[in-house]
């Protein structure tokens, strides 16, 4: 990796970040629950009763046995549920007015306490490229892989995905690094986190009960609740991931119209830790003053 990584924040969650040394990896379920249906789609699986018969029949198509069906049942269950994101824009967008906008600190309806976007307070960090290398060898919980989002008009079918012989890898990349065209504004580029050995740990708990497994899809519900022990936490559940150094940091702005405050807020947080402050972006200056 050779460019610049940029993250859009509130004060609340750049606070954290600098105060806490750690960088908040979403729990990708949450996504598709709360924002993108597309998002992480290979849950439904698990889920709605006609992607899980897609799913069998799919696998049933390409020769496998239960053991085979079980074991993508547990990879599906950890990719689905036990997998979590961190998401950066490029560098080549690091002046997207859309990105500014869509992940401005929200204004709160004073009627309704909802949150709407359109607030001109918000804060970009930009890390050194070093920082997923960072990451990955200092957090031996975690397996991570990373990768540019890649942007279609539609997900893939169940049977495109599981009904040829099954590759880890590619299942990785479809699962993890696809998303609605919609979104290609953002240019993403993931840092994605999960624990393997969950993995191992339900295989080692299901296999020996392979042939009494019912594989309807209330029965594997019901076989579910009871073998996937190890992941059975709250599903939504995030996860914070430690950096070492805050010279991964190499530079910190604000919204372009980010109010006197706010600024003066970022700007004391940044000289407490001897971080690089930048001032507001410029991608609304006027012209012909410079």
């Amino acid at each position: 990796m050779e460019t610049s990584l940029f993250k859009f924040l509130t004060y609340e969650g750049f606070e954290s970040v600098i105060r806490e040394k750690k960088l908040l990896f979403s729990n990708m379920n949450r996504w598709r629950k709360e924002s993108d249906v597309c998002e992480n789609f290979m849950a439904y699986c698990l889920e709605t009763e006609s992607a899980y018969k897609a799913f069998l029949t799919a696998c049933k198509e390409v020769g496998d046995k239960r053991e085979d069906i079980l074991t993508k049942i547990a990879l599906i269950y950890v990719y689905s549920y036990k997998t979590y994101a961190l998401c950066f824009t490029i560098t080549g967008n690091r002046n997207s007015v859309a990105l500014w906008n869509a992940y401005s600190e929200k204004i709160i309806d004073q009627k309704t306490g909802d949150k709407l976007p359109g607030g001109k307070d918000g804060i970009r960090i930009e890390f050194a490229p070093e920082l997923y290398d960072d990451i990955s060898l200092n957090n031996k919980d975690f397996s991570f892989f990373n990768g540019n989002v890649i942007y279609y008009e539609q997900i893939p079918t169940i049977k495109e995905v599981f009904g040829t012989v099954f590759d880890k890898e590619q299942y990785k990349k479809i699962a993890f690094f696809r998303k609605i065209d919609a979104y290609a504004y953002e240019k993403e580029f993931r840092f994605v986190a999960t624990k393997f050995q969950w993995i191992d740990k339900l295989q080692i708990g299901l296999l020996p009960y392979a042939k009494k497994f019912d594989l309807s899809f209330e029965g594997i519900k019901d076989s579910m609740k009871t073998f996937l022990y190890p992941c059975n936490n709250e599903p939504f559940d995030d996860t914070k991931i430690q950096y070492t150094d805050h010279k991964l940091i190499k530079s910190i702005q604000v919204h372009p119209k980010a109010s006197s405050d706010y600024f003066n807020k970022v700007e004391n947080l940044c000289n407490e830790y001897n971080l690089n402050f930048s001032g507001r972006a410029d991608i609304f200056t006027k012209p012909f003053t410079k």
